[in-house]
């Protein structure tokens, strides 16, 4: 979704927006490029140091709900040592979290950052911590604060990673006794991948990220497939996927903040729901085909571009009318959508 106000504060990295305008191709990746000099510059000069675990929490969500999750998190997460905490309020309700992130953490002793970015999108957010706002850590812990996890869920993970010295990642798992997790569990075990908005990355694989200039789409529906898809292919999709590179910990299972099925807002939930799955069946059908071709360099910098490359192609395999229905609705979204500013994409100072 676009800001819903006008952006009056600088951005973090104070750079000059007027020098990338957000027509000329490339100019995503200048912001980016933009962010990591910026980062590389503040690690030099020593202003946060080296630890142990850093903990990236993406949040946005009613400020009141993420200030819940924030406590249930501090109160495991503080126990770790050497560990710096860093909350991405993105959104609309970027500086009411913000607000309460502060609240919640003046309480506490854990290092920690809170940063907000106008733009409702996990994907640019992801791009943000990655080029711009990750201290330096050997391990990183992504958090989507969607997500209630399993008691000793994030310490499972955390000894999973410092335990398992030849894996890229461990993630936690779909939650629940019910037929559809414990599908969902095998699957991943098997073909690996990512099964929730929790898990966790080594440092030295992000920094090969960055290296090479990868990211991720600006609005892509399902980031943590193309993530799952960067670990099991260890960046190089010529090469064999392995669902040995990430480890899945069943005690870290993971279930989704929703609304009950049956009011109002639970059925618009469910219809959303199908419309963004709807797209990123299209998103994912042209990413195959470019990372194939061109590696994931040649990932465009927004997912409108990944849709204008399949709305036109017959889908795979007979479609049912709701899938129709839901497709057409993606593409109806889509074409109401402006897309994003550089000053809606980037930490606010």
């Amino acid at each position: 979704m676009p800001s819903v106000t006008p952006i009056t504060r600088p951005n973090l990295y104070d750079i000059d927006l007027e020098s990338i305008p957000s027509g000329r191709s490339g100019w995503y990746r200048s912001l980016l490029q933009a962010a990591r000099a910026a980062r590389e510059s503040t690690h030099q000069g020593g202003a946060l140091g080296a630890f142990t675990w850093s903990v990236a929490v993406f949040a946005d969500l009613k400020p009141a709900t993420v200030g819940r999750r924030l406590e249930d998190l501090l109160g495991t997460i503080e126990a770790w040592p050497s560990t710096f905490i860093t909350v991405v309020a993105h959104g609309p309700r970027h500086a009411g979290i913000a607000e309460v992130v502060r609240e919640a953490t003046a309480r506490r002793d854990t290092p920690h950052r809170v940063v907000e970015i106008p733009h409702q999108d996990m994907s640019n957010a992801w791009n943000q911590y990655v080029y711009g706002l990750r201290p330096l850590a050997r391990h990183h812990l992504f958090v989507d604060s969607r997500l209630t996890v399993a008691p000793g869920g994030l310490d499972a993970l955390r000894e999973t990673m410092e335990e398992k010295a030849g894996i890229t990642a461990a993630t936690g798992v779909p939650g629940g006794d019910d037929r559809r997790a414990r599908y969902l569990r095998q699957l991943l075990h098997a073909q690996g991948g990512l099964g929730a908005g929790l898990y966790a990355l080594r440092e030295e694989f992000l920094e090969r990220i960055v290296e090479r200039g990868i990211f991720l789409p600006v609005d892509l529906a399902d980031p943590k497939r193309l993530i799952g898809s960067l670990i099991c292919h260890d960046l190089a999709p010529h090469r064999h996927w392995s669902a040995t590179r990430v480890m899945p910990v069943d005690r870290a299972g993971c279930r989704s903040s929703c609304p009950h099925p049956w009011t109002p807002w639970g059925l618009r939930h469910r219809y959303q729901r199908h419309i963004r799955q709807a797209r990123a069946k299209m998103e994912n059908q042209a990413i195959h085909r470019l990372i194939y071709a061109d590696g994931f360099e040649s990932l465009p910098e927004l997912s409108r571009e990944l849709i204008d490359m399949t709305k036109h192609a017959l889908p795979r395999g007979r479609e049912s009318r709701s899938q129709i229905h839901f497709r057409r609705a993606a593409l109806d979204q889509e074409k109401r959508t402006t897309p994003p500013s550089p000053a809606d994409l980037l930490p606010l100072a």
